[in-house]
């Protein structure tokens, strides 16, 4: 079976950003000593895909450059504000430190 849709370069981006947050969160699931299977989680992590996309999708407009490797930060971000907001503790030392992305998402509502 041909795959072309698979080798669209476009799509092979997306599937290495997406594994890279996918890996990315699970180390600082286990930094937080947080099961990947604890119920809080679902609904915490439907936000922050949404919070990750809107922040990528309002980048553009305001003259914000992500490059590929800080989209794990960008999404660790939203992550642990939508952690917090839910009562789960995160140490600042656990997460990136990026003014840059922490301002773009300061912006949007969760």
């Amino acid at each position: 079976m041909d795959d072309a849709w698979g080798r669209d370069p476009q799509v092979g981006y997306l599937r290495r950003i997406f594994g890279r947050l996918e890996s990315a969160q699970n180390l600082f699931l286990k930094k937080l000593r947080i099961t990947p299977l604890d119920e809080r989680l679902r609904d915490i992590r439907e936000k922050a895909l949404i919070l990750f996309e809107s922040a990528w999708a309002e980048s553009n407009p305001k003259g914000v450059s992500i490059h590929e490797e800080e989209f794990e930060a960008l999404y660790l971000l939203c992550l642990a504000r939508l952690c917090r907001s839910r009562g789960i503790e995160i140490p600042q030392e656990t997460l990136p430190n990026n003014k840059k992305l922490e301002n773009l998402i300061k912006e949007i509502k969760s």
